[in-house]
Parts: structure tokens; C-alpha cells; sequence
């Protein structure tokens, strides 16, 4: 029997059973598979409102898990969505899990010809599967390409508040400020309204390029809207001051922050933490540490690497090794920043027969804790 007769002869017994007997039909043929009985089954499935299994049968047929003689994977794609093989009424529910299954395989070159094969043929993705392929786009470092779909098919397609910031994302990673505030003008005159995720994006962006005084602004208008700072926003302009010297507003924005309520996330408490070390104020930065794991902030090795750093800065090598085994007391792992951090405060003091003692015990601790 010939193979494009069992694929006639599987999509006649297809056609009478429900769709997840169809389906289990259909894998039982093996390698007999033609575009026919390919195109029913996934027709059968987007009909049946199946779109998971429909989404992981384009996933094998990309992937080649899914082979015939009768076509290769981009054949195949090309010619599912050939007008003699698609259904009116799934037409465009099987561009969209085409354009899904290539974005899921990190194929954006792909997943954006078939967007733009789907346009022309006048149908239109929904806003999720037209997003999932802007932050595919974006990841993978095609802003240009992006940038051009997001223009061209804005009128065309139902956008969300998600899809602007997702894009206004982007300009701000590639440091053009200009086209993310155009898009936050456009989205205004779309009759969107701005959020907390939004603007924080703009702040951030602003003081990635080392603009405070625009970032500041941003703060002000946001809270002006009435929208309410979230702990990364606090988070980026509190790094942001302390990089620019200006520490008296970061510890009011961190003193703001947290009588409006926000409770600090460790990125806040880290920064406010190593400003105390780098002016020698260690007891302060513990007693931040201390309210942190009060408040049940999780913490890791960097906050206890900022902290041995600031002991050994004083010249408190003897409280900074304590501080080291205290690591491992707390279920964490010492990493080459907290050696290296150790080690040179030991170099810096030439205490070359504390530093050797050291090293020994610390050898035989880590042997210990490795069984």
C-alpha cells in the first residue's frame, strides 16, 4: 500500500471519531505522513477548540519529530496555509499557532514571515500572539525589525497597554529615549492610559542613559497621575542617585518609600546596605540587614559579600571570617567575590600568616561541607 493511500485512507477513519482519537490515528501512522492528512488533523484539533495539541503538533513538525518523504518542515508550513488545504473557519486560529509554534522555537525570522503572509491574506493575529513575537523580536536583538513590525501593523491589529510596553521596553534597552516617549505620546492619543509598569520603564531608561533630572520628572508626573511607585521603580532611581553622588535624595527616596508602605526588595536594601560600607558605617548597614530579614526579604550571597567587603574595609578581618562561616550557617554558599573580597583584605594588611591559617581551615571546611 502506498503512503499517500494510507494517509486517504487515515483521514477517512479521522473524519468519523472525535478529535483525540483522530489524533491518536494520526501518530499511530509514523513516518506515512502527507500535507492532506496533516492539514485535517490540525484542522480537526483548531476546530475542536484544541489549540494546545494543535500548538505541540506544529511544535514536532518543526522540530522534524514529525518526518515524511513528502515534505520538509518549511514546505510543509508554506503549504498548510495554501488556500486548498485550510478551512474558513480556522483559518486564522492555524496562522496564529504556526506563528506560535515557530516564536516557541525561537525561529523569529520565520514566525514574522508567516505574521506578514497572514496580514496580507487579511487576517489579523490577536494582541498575545502579535506580543509574544515583539519579545521575541527584541530578545533576539532585531529592534530594527521590531520597530518596523510594530509601525506597520499598528493600525491592523488590537493592541494593549502590553504591547506598547513591550516596545517602549525595547527603544529604552537600545538607549532611544526618543522613539519610547513618541510611542507614550501615541498611546495617550490611542485613548490607552500610561501605568506603573510603563512609566518605570521610561524612569529606567532615562537613568540607564545617566539622565536623573528626566528620570525625576517621570517620578513626579507618575505620582501626579495618582499611579503608585512599585518597589522597582524606587529600586532604579535609588541605584541611580547613589552612582550619581547624589546620596541625600536616594536616602529620602528610600526613606519615601518606605512610609508610603513599599516594602524595599533586596535590590533597594543592597544598594542602601553597600553606600553604608563604602562610607564606613557598618553598623548601620547591619542594622539594615537586620530590618531586611525582619521584613522577610529574601537575601542572598551578594548582600553578605557587600557587608564582609565593608568589614574589611575597617580592617575588621576577624568579624569579616565570622561573617564567612556565618554563610554556610544560613544555607548559602561562599562564592569567588567572598574569597577574593577576604583575600585582599588580608593582602591589604600583609597578614600573610592569618591569610595562610585561613585558607588551611577554610579548605578543610569546604571538605567538609562537600560530604
Amino acid at each position: 500500500m502506498c503512503h499517500s493511500y494510507k494517509a486517504l485512507v487515515l483521514i477517512q477513519k479521522m473524519v468519523k471519531v472525535p478529535p483525540t482519537k483522530a489524533l491518536s490515528l494520526f501518530n499511530s501512522l509514523n513516518h506515512h505522513h502527507t500535507p492532506q492528512s496533516i492539514s485535517f488533523i490540525l484542522n480537526h484539533l483548531l476546530s475542536s477548540a484544541m489549540l494546545s495539541h494543535a500548538h505541540s503538533l506544529l511544535l514536532r513538525l518543526i522540530s522534524s519529530r514529525i518526518s515524511s518523504p513528502f515534505f520538509s518542515p518549511s514546505s510543509l508550513m508554506h503549504q498548510l496555509t495554501h488556500t486548498q488545504f485550510i478551512h474558513n473557519s480556522t483559518h486564522t486560529l492555524l496562522y496564529e499557532a504556526i506563528i506560535n509554534a515557530y516564536v516557541h522555537s525561537h525561529l523569529p525570522d520565520q514566525a514574522l514571515c508567516f505574521l506578514n503572509h497572514m496580514v496580507r491574506n487579511a487576517h489579523f493575529p490577536t494582541s498575545n500572539t502579535f506580543n509574544n513575537l515583539l519579545i521575541l523580536l527584541l530578545r533576539s536583538n532585531c529592534f530594527g525589525k521590531a520597530w518596523l513590525l510594530f509601525n506597520e501593523i499598528k493600525g491592523k491589529v488590537a493592541m494593549d497597554v502590553y504591547s506598547f510596553g513591550i516596545m517602549i521596553k525595547g527603544c529604552c534597552e537600545v538607549g532611544d529615549l526618543i522613539k519610547s516617549f513618541r510611542l507614550l505620546a501615541l498611546l495617550i492619543r490611542m485613548g490607552f492610559s500610561p501605568n506603573v509598569v510603563l512609566y518605570t520603564t521610561l524612569i529606567d531608561g532615562c537613568c540607564k542613559i545617566g539622565d536623573v533630572h528626566l528620570a525625576k520628572k517621570l517620578f513626579c508626573k507618575m505620582e501626579g497621575l495618582g499611579l503608585v511607585p512599585n518597589q522597582h521603580t524606587y529600586s532604579v532611581l535609588i541605584n541611580r542617585f547613589f552612582k550619581q553622588g547624589l546620596q541625600k535624595e536616594a536616602f529620602l527616596m528610600y526613606e519615601n518609600m518606605k512610609q508610603r508602605g513599599t516594602v524595599p526588595n533586596v535590590y533597594a536594601y543592597n544598594c542602601i546596605i553597600k553606600e553604608y560600607c563604602k562610607d564606613g558605617n557598618v553598623d548601620k548597614a547591619f542594622k539594615v540587614f537586620n530590618e531586611m530579614r525582619e521584613k522577610g526579604v529574601a537575601y542572598g550571597i551578594v548582600t553578605y559579600n557587600i557587608l564582609i567587603d565593608g568589614l574589611c574595609r575597617l580592617k575588621k578581618l576577624q568579624e569579616a571570617v565570622k561573617l564567612v562561616d556565618k554563610v554556610y550557617l544560613v544555607g548559602l554558599t561562599p562564592n569567588l567575590v567572598t574569597y577574593n573580597t577576604l583575600i585582599n583584605g588580608f593582602v591589604a594588611l600583609e597578614r600573610w600568616t592569618l591569610l595562610l591559617d585561613y585558607l588551611i581551615n577554610q579548605r578543610q571546611l569546604d571538605y567538609r561541607h562537600h560530604w
